[in-house]
């Protein structure tokens, strides 16, 4: 019964390495950046991140600030046109209801996106 139990915590905790290894490379993935994302006490604060590398950020005060974006290991970093480039944070939460879904935040801001919602008409 003990081997058994070693067993399986030994492959509770593998999983959850894989599972930990999974979050990191969808992390790194443009793929999972690409759709409209949204501040969720704000619908008209919004990022929409398009499959060329490109951005549209409609801000606070609804400025339309457009750019490039680059994606590593979690770390975005908006090259706008007209000034310094910005960079915001990719977390990987799961909902009360089980179901995943990323954050892309930093201070003042937050943004959410349903992973199954791959909303690229924006």
């Amino acid at each position: 019964m003990k081997k058994i139990y070693i067993l399986l915590i030994f492959l509770f905790a593998l999983s959850n390495c894989y599972s930990q290894k999974q979050i990191r490379s969808k992390s790194s993935n443009p793929k999972i950046l690409v759709g409209c994302w949204w501040y969720p006490h704000s619908a008209t604060i919004q990022i929409h991140f398009s499959k060329n590398g490109t951005f549209i950020f409609n801000d606070v005060d609804n400025t339309l600030l457009k750019g490039k974006y680059h994606l590593n290991q979690g770390t975005i970093t908006l090259s706008y046109y007209d000034r310094k480039p910005q960079n915001f944070y990719l977390k990987y939460h799961i909902d009360r209801e089980g179901k995943p879904y990323f954050e892309i935040y930093k201070k003042g801001y937050s943004f959410v996106k349903n992973i199954e919602n791959n909303d690229s008409n924006w």
